[in-house]
């Protein structure tokens, strides 16, 4: 890489310290969210779109909260959509092999100390008594 890019690269970490947090978040929030857990889940066609929605949320969140002007706040929202959908196109698609990593809902749970999820079902018919 030219080390041009990666001084940009700081210095717009420096500048805007609240992106990769900020996509960090919505990457985990949008996992919370895959089929494989017990809550609701988001097709993964509308991933990116839920992603975009929670990068303008931080916007909104950020303009009222701390008086940034808009045009900053829409960027980092926008930013931080975009790093959270490319990280994971890298991480799990390309390093990972698609194979997502176990996650939070059944860590989560476990920390808040409910029960262990039941099996899933079988396709077996239930035995019947003679």
């Amino acid at each position: 890489m030219d080390t041009d890019l990666i001084k940009q690269a700081i210095e717009a970490a420096k500048t805007h310290p609240y992106v990769l947090p900020t996509a960090i978040l919505i990457g985990l929030f949008i996992r919370l969210f895959k089929a494989d857990t017990r809550l609701p889940t988001i097709p993964a066609s509308d991933r990116p779109f839920a992603a975009f929605l929670l990068g303008m949320l931080y916007a909104v969140a950020r303009h009222y909260l701390t008086s940034t002007p808009w045009a900053t706040s829409i960027g980092e929202g926008t930013s931080a959509a975009a790093l959270a959908i490319s990280a994971h196109s890298v991480v799990v698609r390309r390093l990972l092999g698609g194979k997502e990593m176990p996650l939070p809902a059944a860590l989560l749970l476990r920390v808040l100390g409910a029960s262990d999820p039941p099996p899933p079902p079988s396709d077996e018919p239930p035995a019947q008594a003679p």
